[in-house]
């Protein structure tokens, strides 16, 4: 299967007077044409700044990337000046950010939003590009679409505001496109909608997506291979089978030992991850995880493990996949319950 997009070693910093934050730590990983990546992990995992990057949306004032190669068609996106970039944002790449609020432009009507695209890209008229825009806003399921179009972001539920969103991500066919947790501020029912619309409009239009969550749920529901993120790193990567029916790193157990069961006792509590993420402007020489996992050895303090592949589609980074450590199949979920 052809790549789209390839991510390699990719570190992203953060500036500031005082101290230098390094947010990503040698990234690597790709995308295929048409599949669905999940990449999943706690708040300041990384998972955000990763996707921003891609399309070159940090800030240049504040934060640099010393080292990496991020490749969409075989172009470098790094190295890009901005008028080239501009012929790939929305045209070949499209972003859903976590909140529709903060991406609209709360004083340009909806319609006018969505057709800007097809202006700027694809060198529309203003009258076929509202168009287009009206088919587009039909397509994502909100009703009465020339209506839409007069309204302001403000006028709409959040649930259409996410739809619009949408609608503006996907108006010029991109190639690819980044959700950023794009379900967080709605609630469940309204959750469930834009993930089915996603992936309805993914298999129509044969695009891929990247999508970020911390939601093991929707990660089950609607991905192809899964990314586990922990501390500006990629610990775990697999198909979505192996992430779920057979995760080797231990962060990977803690986070679907975290998910509530149906079956869950009266009285029982809810399994946690103790402590917390490691302060990435000072990122420990070992492993990362090391303070919070319950199977951790002498040797995860001090050294970095290695890449160890489990299968042509899944890799662990782990102490305990050395051949010298305890054997994975020893380690139980409910260890985390100690």
């Amino acid at each position: 299967m052809k790549r789209l997009l390839e991510v390699n070693d990719l570190q992203v910093h953060f500036h500031s007077k005082k101290q230098n934050i390094y947010a990503v730590r040698g990234v690597s990983f790709h995308v295929n044409k048409g599949e669905v990546l999940a990449i999943v992990g706690e708040s300041g995992s990384g998972k955000s700044v990763t996707a921003k990057s891609i399309m070159k949306l940090l800030p240049e004032k504040t934060c640099s990337i010393p080292e990496g190669s991020i490749l969409f068609n075989g172009d470098e996106i790094i190295t890009m000046k901005k008028k080239q970039l501009s012929k790939i944002r929305g045209a070949k790449i499209g972003m859903v950010f976590q909140d529709p609020m903060t991406s609209l432009n709360p004083t340009m009507k909806v319609g006018d939003q969505i057709a800007e695209g097809l202006i700027v890209h694809k060198g529309y008229s203003k009258k076929l590009a509202h168009e287009k825009a009206i088919e587009i806003i039909s397509l994502v399921g909100i009703p009465d679409p020339i209506y839409c179009c007069t309204t302001y972001p403000h006028q709409l539920s959040g649930g259409m505001r996410q739809r619009v969103a949408i609608a503006m991500a996907l108006i010029c066919e991109p190639d690819l496109l980044i959700a950023d947790e794009p379900t967080t501020a709605l609630d469940v029912t309204i959750q469930a909608q834009i993930l089915d619309l996603l992936k309805d409009l993914q298999e129509k239009m044969g695009m891929a997506i990247i999508l970020i969550t911390h939601d093991l749920g929707v990660v089950a529901r609607f991905s192809d291979r899964v990314n586990i993120m922990y501390a500006g790193k990629i610990v775990e990567s697999g198909t979505k089978n192996e992430i779920f029916y057979n995760p080797k790193h231990p962060y990977t157990i803690g986070l679907l030992e975290s998910v509530p069961h149906l079956d869950l006792e009266k009285n029982q509590q809810l399994t946690v991850i103790e402590g917390t993420p490691p302060d990435l402007h000072d990122p420990p020489k070992g492993c990362a995880f090391t303070s919070r996992c319950p199977f951790a050895m002498e040797v995860c303090d001090l050294y970095q493990p290695n890449k160890t592949i489990l299968s042509s589609t899944h890799h662990s980074v782990c102490w305990l996949m050395d051949q010298r450590a305890p054997k994975v199949d020893d380690i139980q979920y409910n260890d985390f319950h100690q």
